[in-house]
């Protein structure tokens, strides 16, 4: 597994990458040692912590390959802000306003436990930039789990202390075998930064409104990333994802061990909008019976005897959520547009975890999703309420919905938090439903006149045909008798 996953972490980035670097730990320029790679093929930093450039069969319970090598960190010691180790750089990603050639920073690569065990208190950040512009990427050890999440400056935020800030924390994995993620940030102008990140080829940061630190880089930065940067971590996101836990102490047992990175690649490109996909129109189509759009439950009566709240829960209806994305599909393209910068939103696969088949007629699933909260769930092309439902663990649970009342085509999911207002869209595809046989008519009883069941002779001939039975039956008996006689 763990050759599958080094495989699927130094596979080249998109063919759109304008300039891009595969790490090589056994390449030219690269010793084996402490302190290694510092000063070896580009790479830099600014204080020291603990790090090593080590061979993976030293480290055979990490399950990597043992031919290849890796970047050993932890924080057995921390240095504060200064203490990042930096690679090799390559072109700039930022705003086009500011100069900058790309707008698109991605990075992949592949982390394992050194030990192939958890180990309790282990911290490391791994940065698009060593100003950490492009945004942070938490990993920390818990005491059964991989924990991985972020955390960022939001803009209109008041002043620099942790309280101000927004975390998330994304997924929680299996800290003894290799994951690979992957980040890709996508610098907007005029509106919010996007960061995404995936664990093993799933989106795990949808929802959370991770972003970059486009709004701290006034204080400390420059607004463009060329490079990434690990760090040993005192910092971790919140349950609640309101600030984050500052001050974590550091880890003295993982000396020399920690976590492996291998499979380094990372690059600037140029992100271009897809144009948004066009239905031909259909010369005959069915007729479809508009879906009946489920009641929602009754909102409770206010008590007019309870304590006033400090701030009321944001109310999500129908009509709100027409209000704020529209009433039809252009305008709740729009409105995504506006909101993430991309044209198409992902298919209703790559966001929604299914286990076993799809079925539209009674769908279940479940998404990331960040804060203990409910959420609504509507379809487009007319704004459609689906249902309610929980959000449980990080995960919000989607259950029993009927999404063939959508009718045949394509379709949009919207997804709402209720108190969050966060959203998420997907796009779908209804296929047609599949022809019943037709069933022959019923036998109607024959009318006056008609020809009586199968014997094809008209009712009034019945009668008659009767008769002249009797009447030969009586001139039979009569014949005998007088034979007999």
């Amino acid at each position: 597994m763990a050759a599958a996953l080094i495989a699927l972490a130094t596979a080249p980035l998109s063919a759109s990458a304008a300039t891009s670097n595969i790490i090589d730990f056994t390449s030219s320029g690269y010793t084996v040692g402490y302190q290694s790679p510092k000063g070896q093929n580009g790479w830099w930093q600014a204080q020291s912590v603990d790090y090593s450039l080590v061979d993976n069969s030293s480290f055979a319970a990490s399950g990597l390959p043992g031919s290849g090598r890796s970047l050993q960190f932890s924080n057995s010691t921390q240095l504060g802000g200064g203490a990042h180790l930096v690679s090799p750089m390559v072109d700039a990603a930022g705003e086009p306003a500011i100069g900058a050639a790309y707008n698109t920073f991605e990075t992949t690569f592949t982390v394992a436990s050194a030990t192939g065990t958890v180990q309790p208190g282990l911290g490391v950040d791994v940065a698009l930039d060593d100003s950490r512009f492009g945004g942070v990427v938490s990993l920390r050890h818990s005491s059964d789990k991989l924990v991985i999440g972020s955390y960022w400056y939001p803009a209109g935020a008041v002043d620099l202390t942790p309280p101000s800030w927004r975390s998330a924390i994304f997924t929680s994995v299996d800290p003894t075998v290799a994951h690979v993620i992957r980040l890709v940030a996508i610098f907007i102008e005029d509106k919010p930064d996007t960061l995404d990140v995936y664990v093993d080829g799933t989106l795990v940061s949808a929802g959370s409104g991770a972003t970059t630190w486009e709004a701290y880089s006034g204080s400390n930065g420059t607004p463009t990333v060329d490079s990434i940067s690990f760090k040993a971590s005192s910092s971790a996101p919140t349950a609640d994802g309101i600030g984050y836990t500052s001050g974590l102490p550091s880890a003295p047992a993982t000396q020399g061990k920690g976590l492996l990175f291998s499979g380094i690649s990372y690059g600037a490109s140029m992100t271009v909008p897809q144009p948004p996909v066009v239905t031909p129109p259909v010369v005959t189509p069915p007729v479809v019976t508009a879906p009946t759009t489920p009641s929602k439950p009754a909102a409770p009566t206010p008590d007019p005897t309870a304590e006033p709240t400090e701030s009321e829960t944001p109310e999500v209806t129908l009509d709100s959520v027409i209000e704020t994305f529209g009433a039809d599909t252009a305008a709740l393209l729009e409105a995504y547009l506006l909101e993430t910068g991309r044209e198409v939103p992902p298919d209703l696969e790559e966001l929604f975890t299914v286990d076993g088949e799809i079925d539209l007629s009674d769908f279940t699933a479940w998404l990331s999703w960040t804060g203990d909260e409910t959420v609504q769930l509507y379809g487009y092309s007319t704004p459609t309420y689906l249902g309610t439902f929980p959000v449980v663990n990080g995960r919000a649970e989607i259950s029993g919905v009927d999404l063939t009342v959508l009718g045949e085509g394509e379709h949009h999911l919207l997804v709402v938090g209720e108190q969050s207002g966060a959203s998420q869209l997907v796009q779908l595809e209804v296929p047609a439903s599949e022809p019943t046989e037709s069933q022959p008519p019923a036998a109607t009883p024959a009318a006056a006149g008609d020809e009586a069941g199968s014997t094809g002779l008209p009712i009034w001939l019945i009668p008659l045909i009767a008769a002249i039975a009797i009447m030969a039956i009586i001139a039979i008996v009569l014949l005998v008798r007088r034979r007999t006689a």
